[in-house]
């Protein structure tokens, strides 16, 4: 008997970055760990976006970017279909809905499309509005984390705070993480501290980060990062943007300071302060460099404080949401 395929529709580029992709390929990852084949159809993909999908043995096929594009998913072979997207057409799934098979899109607010089958909402306090055979998968049991996540070893809170881990996603539209480095830069050379960056693939401001990084003994630039969760591991605190490496530092134990860059991002953010795995700032635009200082440097003296959001987050986040996920999807084949 052939391998049934699970078609992931998602993309990547610099002004939605990496997230999409990334909690797409956790949930491929599980997939294939339980006999499935995932086979991507996205967008055009720059070359380093393609490799992570090449590199783990999934297929990769291109769509078109016009009005044939969701007759053309339709006509892919596979069994069923995972989508990760926010702004597709309302009847964008009716071709793939019409060959009867599953649907399973991941949403972070609202409803989903009205073809869908499973709805997945991985995040804190989600809901997902009730629909005659809709199944609802909510909340951090069901986070997409990485397989290296959810095999990686729990960080022990320390002491003392010698990496601090500044990490905005794949893509840094508006330049907040030079900013960050800006203001962070005066408590950072004060503490002896080192600032560990992580830029991705999207970011568009790679050159002038790398311009920093040579003039700075106390900053580390890493792009392209591959293993996330041994560079975690390496750090004793995260100013994070508040997506889904919100996620990943919780099931790490890795204490957190987050704020939103983006509006879907505030919700999250919200949520985490309110659960006591977090401080928030706010949103990145406008933030006082005073304040950012202020919070980090409260934190970093503050060990309790440090070790309550490591023990919650941990609770509320235990690695294995994907596996989950691909279980519910092959029982629904």
């Amino acid at each position: 008997m052939s391998e049934s395929k699970i078609i992931f529709r998602c993309d990547a580029n610099s002004t939605i970055g990496s997230g999409h992709l990334m909690r797409s390929i956790a949930l491929a990852e599980a997939c294939a760990e339980l006999g499935l084949r995932p086979v991507f159809a996205t967008e055009l993909m720059n070359s380093r976006d393609q490799e992570r999908l090449l590199k783990r043995g999934f297929t990769h096929r291109p769509l078109p970017k016009d009005d044939t594009q969701s007759q053309a998913l339709a006509e892919l072979t596979g069994d069923a279909l995972v989508v990760d997207r926010y702004d597709l057409p309302g009847d964008y799934l009716s071709p793939f809905a019409q060959t009867g098979r599953p649907i399973l899109q991941l949403i972070d607010a609202g409803k989903p499309l009205s073809e869908v089958s499973i709805a997945l909402n991985q995040n804190l306090g989600a809901q997902i509005p009730e629909r005659d055979g809709l199944m609802r998968l909510c909340g951090l049991s069901y986070a997409l984390l990485r397989k290296r996540f959810r095999q990686a070893t729990a960080h022990e809170v320390t002491e003392s705070v010698e990496r601090c881990l500044l990490t905005l996603g794949a893509a840094d539209p508006e330049g907040h993480t030079l900013t960050m480095i800006y203001d962070l830069a005066p408590l950072i050379r004060a503490r002896g501290m080192t600032l560990v960056v992580v830029a991705g693939a999207h970011n568009e401001q790679l050159q002038s980060l790398r311009r920093r990084d040579d003039l700075n003994t106390w900053m580390e630039l890493h792009e392209n990062v591959t293993d996330m969760a041994g560079l975690m591991a390496s750090c004793q605190l995260a100013v994070s943007a508040a997506g889904s490496t919100l996620w990943e530092l919780c099931v790490m134990g890795l204490p957190r300071i987050v704020f939103s860059i983006a509006p879907n991002q505030r919700p999250l953010a919200e949520a985490a302060a309110e659960h006591g795995v977090a401080w928030d700032l706010g949103p990145a635009r406008g933030l006082e460099p005073e304040s950012v200082r202020d919070h980090v440097d409260a934190l970093i003296d503050d060990v309790q404080a440090r070790q309550k959001q490591a023990i919650r987050g941990r609770s509320l986040v235990d690695g294995q949401g994907a596996l989950r996920v691909a279980k519910v999807l092959k029982e629904a084949l």
